[in-house]
């Protein structure tokens, strides 16, 4: 089972589904992907699937996944 995506991956996923990396740049897409695979048993690891995660998150908030890391920081 996958445990993190390229750069090589995250680049072609977000050339499949339409994705403005000047919008959302690749390396914040790339460690939100990385952070849905904690879903991967909804997704079964399927970059397409996971990537509209992530972006779904990213469109509401582009610090969305900083946010989240520093939530679980400060729950520790």
């Amino acid at each position: 089972m996958k445990n993190k995506f390229t750069l090589k991956e995250v680049r072609e996923v977000s050339k499949e589904l339409n994705i403005n990396l000047k919008v959302i740049p690749i390396k914040t897409l790339q460690k939100g992907m990385n952070i849905e695979l904690e879903k991967r048993d909804t997704t079964k690891g399927d970059p397409k699937l996971t990537a509209q995660i992530a972006i779904a998150h990213l469109k509401e908030y582009l610090s969305y996944y900083k946010l989240l890391e520093d939530l679980e920081k400060a729950a520790k």
